[in-house]
């Protein structure tokens, strides 16, 4: 099996690349803008999607069976950034299709933003439940989601989705909740933090890596299917886990600057439709997460 991954230098991306990379009798190319650290797979292509023959020599070389698409082109500080956010995001959707041919998969990533502020009623969410975006992220991943569907039945690909919830693990950027948390911890211990009260879903980055492999490989034709742990956790109590690994008695204040405008006070998934058909499994727990966090030696 040939895999062709655009955007494998991202946190998702690194862990997909390596749990391909593990498996017998599986190539692994990988798409970026920029060299990637520590490449193990069978070959790195560099350079921008926005350029078709670019992206074009990448599918004629690799003859992939599965691609995986985890580029987002997403800005909205203002209207001038939305508008080159949609503007790259169509570019690089058109260029992709109109290169892809009948024998590759299309995988994409969609958010548990496009659920958006769902009633508690209508929780855990499936991926049947209506959406109620309140995050221009999530009008966006809405937006991208459609186009995807209206590019593959033009072009007749064969696509496949997931909405992915939220992610933590080893690895974790510092712009995501887990790797700012443990960065400033490692610093000092003083930290600033915004709604404490928030709950969300978290999962492993290494469960999803290897649910989007499950998708790829037997994920139904058209279908979406929800990434998540079916449960969720608070901000409050997910910080109490760190500083319990940790061992530390941090200073916490709030910072007003740091609460979310869009915050959605609870959101969980139901993943019940990926671990029925395609017999998915969570296999790390929110403490194993956080430890490999903690014990990163990136922070």
């Amino acid at each position: 099996m040939n895999v062709l991954i655009i955007g494998a230098s991202g946190f998702i991306g690194k862990h997909l690349t390596n749990n391909f990379c593990n498996q017998k009798n599986c190539k692994v190319y990988t798409v970026d803008l920029n060299v990637s650290e520590n490449f193990i797979g069978n070959g790195n292509y560099i350079g921008d999607i926005k350029d078709s023959k670019f992206i074009r020599k990448c599918i004629r070389e690799t003859q992939p069976d599965l691609v995986y698409y985890l580029i987002s082109f997403f800005s909205f500080n203002d209207i001038e950034d939305s508008i080159c956010s949609i503007k790259n995001s169509l570019i690089c959707l058109k260029n992709l299709f109109k290169n892809l041919v009948s024998k590759n998969r299309l995988v994409f990533i969609g958010s548990s933003s496009q659920y958006g502020k769902v009633p508690s009623n209508l929780q855990p969410v499936t991926e049947n439940s209506g959406f109620y975006p309140v995050s221009p992220y999530g009008v966006f991943k809405i937006f991208e989601e459609y186009e995807i569907r209206r590019l593959a039945n033009k072009h007749n690909i064969d696509i496949v989705g997931a909405r992915v919830f939220n992610i933590t693990g080893p690895g974790e950027p510092v712009r995501m909740v887990g790797g700012s948390i443990i960065s400033q911890l490692k610093i000092s211990n003083k930290i600033k933090m915004g709604n404490l009260m928030s709950k969300r879903d978290f999962l492993d980055v290494r469960d999803v890596a290897n649910a989007l492999v499950f998708i790829g490989k037997k994920g139904k034709s058209n279908e979406i299917y929800n990434v998540c742990s079916g449960k969720s956790i608070s901000i409050k109590n997910y910080l109490e886990l760190i500083v319990k690994e940790l061992r530390i008695k941090p200073i916490i204040s709030i910072d007003q600057n740091r609460v979310d405008p869009y915050d959605i006070k609870d959101l969980v998934g139901d993943n019940t439709k990926i671990t029925k058909e395609l017999d998915w499994h969570i296999e790390y727990d929110i403490s194993k997460s956080i430890k490999d966090i903690a014990n990163d030696i990136n922070f």
